[in-house]
C-alpha cells in the first residue's frame, strides 16, 4: 500500500533545474545509441567464424587489420549484421557499377 501512495507523489515532485538539466542530457545523449542499434544483432567472435565459414583467428586478425568494424565490450568484441555485411560488401569480386546501369 505505501508504494502505490509513493507513486503519485513521486510523479509531482517538483525537480530542481539542475537535475531537470541532467535528466534531459542523459535522454539526449542516449536517445541515438538506442535508435542505432534497437535493430541490430551483436554476434561474438565465435558466431562470425561460423557465419563466414572461416577461423575464429582469422576473424580476429580482419577486426586488427579494419576489414571488419567491430564493437569491443568489456574484453570481448561484438560484431553487427550492417558490419558483416559491408565487409561482404567490400570483398565481393562483381563489377557493382554494371549491376547499377
Amino acid at each position: 500500500m505505501t508504494a502505490e501512495k509513493n507513486e503519485p507523489e513521486e510523479e509531482n515532485r517538483v525537480v530542481p533545474p539542475g537535475e531537470q538539466y541532467l535528466i534531459a542530457l542523459g535522454r539526449r545523449r542516449s536517445s541515438p545509441s538506442r535508435r542505432i542499434f534497437a535493430d541490430q544483432h551483436f554476434y561474438a567472435i565465435p558466431e562470425v567464424a561460423e557465419r563466414l565459414k572461416i577461423k575464429e583467428e582469422l576473424v580476429r586478425e580482419l577486426i586488427r587489420r579494419g576489414e571488419i568494424h567491430a564493437y569491443r565490450i568489456g574484453k570481448a568484441y561484438r560484431i553487427t549484421d550492417d558490419d558483416i555485411d559491408e565487409f561482404l560488401r567490400a570483398c565481393s569480386t562483381r563489377n557493382e557499377r554494371a549491376e547499377e546501369k
